[in-house]
């Protein structure tokens, strides 16, 4: 039954307006050099009584050095500047109470997240096939959006009231600093085994000036993925497939550790163009535990999810036909003067 007290209407709209330049061309004889800038004109409407978020512009510049050390190593040096945007969840404020110790609404007055991120990297590929990436990094977040929950011994919404109730919401908090390592690589331990390691170690720092919340909070965090491929035959492989986060420090709080793994072989057939697949996700385990730890003034609060991730799947694929596309001769010829496409220059 409809009920206007438990009930909103957030008519939304987005449109963004963009263009961009780049540019590729080499300084000193020394470094390659990459630069490019994007801007964007967003308009936001709101057809209901939540109010007007005002339009904005946004310069995003870019750039990318590099230096071929050798033939097969590379440096490179980066920087750029982006633009987040809420999304329409984030925005909404009508407020969900189907879990009524639990209510969650969004903020229409938050600000795009605004990222200034720097890297510096170094390649190495290898003869043999294979090759190591090492990633340092630094990424300033402005304007961060975080949910900050808050704790009310009774809360009213419509004309319910309700008991010892989170209220979850959107808030621009201040800014979150990353600095890390992150270290990948394509190993052929064999000519049939080839593992890809990838590692990211990083320390996150969130500083705020919201009431109730720590102005500072930091800790380390590190993900650990590897896959691996063993090709039995030229037309059977078998990949598998495993994934860790450290548990990650929050603003109010930390989510705990989290890891999942797969399994997945495909089998060609019919020279090769069709084939069939096998594939599962944490066959051994029904639930996958997502945990997380609420710490406020006076209350803790902890949370446990049991994600149903176990799953098992078959696919079937078959190639057929071959299609092709080719310029005239003639119509080449025929426009001797008109400059061709370059593409070598993408953006």
């Amino acid at each position: 039954m409809y009920d206007p007290l438990l009930s909103n209407s957030f008519i939304y709209g987005r449109n963004v307006y963009s263009y961009y330049l780049s540019a590729s061309f080499k300084a000193f004889d020394f470094f390659d050099i990459k630069a490019g800038l994007r801007d964007e004109y967003t308009i936001t409407t709101v057809g209901n009584q939540n109010g007007i978020i005002p339009d904005y512009n946004f310069l995003s510049p870019s750039v990318v050095l590099s230096h071929k050390i050798t033939k097969t190593q590379t440096i490179k040096l980066s920087y750029s500047k982006r633009i987040e945007r809420p999304d329409f969840g984030d925005l909404n404020p009508f407020v969900n109470a189907a879990d009524p110790y639990n209510v969650n609404f969004g903020n229409p007055n938050l600000h795009p997240e605004i990222g200034n991120n720097f890297e510096l990297g170094y390649n190495k590929s290898f003869d043999k096939g294979g090759n190591i990436n090492i990633t340092t990094f630094y990424r300033h977040n402005g304007f961060d959006v975080k949910q900050v929950t808050t704790a009310y011994q009774s809360y009213k919404e419509g004309d319910s009231t309700y008991n010892n109730v989170y209220a979850n919401s959107r808030a621009n908090v201040g800014a979150e600093v990353r600095i890390g390592i992150n270290f990948s690589a394509s190993l052929p331990l064999t000519k049939k085994l080839t593992i890809r390691p990838n590692m990211l170690f990083s320390n996150r720092r969130i500083m705020d000036d919201l009431p109730n919340t720590p102005s500072f909070v930091s800790g380390y965090e590190y993900r650990l993925n590897l896959n691996a491929a063993y090709e039995f035959s030229n037309t059977f492989v078998a990949e598998t497939f495993a994934n860790y986060n450290s548990p990650n420090v929050g603003l109010q709080g930390k989510n705990q550790s989290f890891f999942a793994y797969n399994f997945a072989v495909r089998k060609q057939f019919w020279d090769k163009k069709a084939s069939i697949g096998l594939t599962t996700s944490v066959p051994f385990n029904e639930y996958v535990n997502q945990s997380a730890s609420l710490v406020q003034p006076g209350n803790t609060q902890y949370s446990l999810r049991q994600v149903p991730f176990r799953s098992f799947g078959i696919s079937f694929s078959y190639k057929f036909g071959k299609l092709e596309f080719k310029k005239d001769d003639k119509e080449k010829d025929a426009n001797p003067g008109l400059p061709q496409p370059d593409n070598n220059n993408n953006n």
